[in-house]
């Protein structure tokens, strides 16, 4: 059985992580990298607000960014679904990914996810 600390201190990171105002994909690439262009859709539906991805600069390379925004406010929120990303978000990211491998650039992927978004 774990002690009391242990389980204090898995909580404080539970915790941290759920924290409103830690910092979030945008946040990053804003601190990170420059000149980044945001990329839309998955060329067969549509586009997923919770998928963000683009190309960008790291130290003055070419690289392409992929991650997943939750947002902040209502609105944002609203826009990015939650950071819940729908069938479109994957493909995007795919198709991302895949563009990155044809132009030899690397990658960087940002994991903070809610899961996919639950309904059809």
């Amino acid at each position: 059985m774990k002690s009391k600390a242990a389980q204090s201190k898995a909580w404080k990171t539970v915790q941290i992580a759920r924290h409103p105002d830690r910092p979030q994909f945008l946040d990053y690439v804003g601190e990170i990298f420059t000149e980044f262009d945001a990329l839309h859709g998955d060329r067969l539906f549509g586009d997923d607000g919770a998928m963000v991805g683009g190309l960008a600069r790291f130290e003055g390379r070419p690289v392409m960014v992929v991650g997943q925004h939750r947002g902040r406010s209502t609105r944002e929120k609203l826009k990015h679904n939650f950071g819940m990303s729908n069938p479109e978000g994957y493909r995007k990211s795919q198709r991302l990914l895949d563009m990155a491998e044809r132009f030899n650039l690397p990658v960087f992927t940002f994991i903070d996810t809610m899961g996919a978004y639950p309904g059809v």
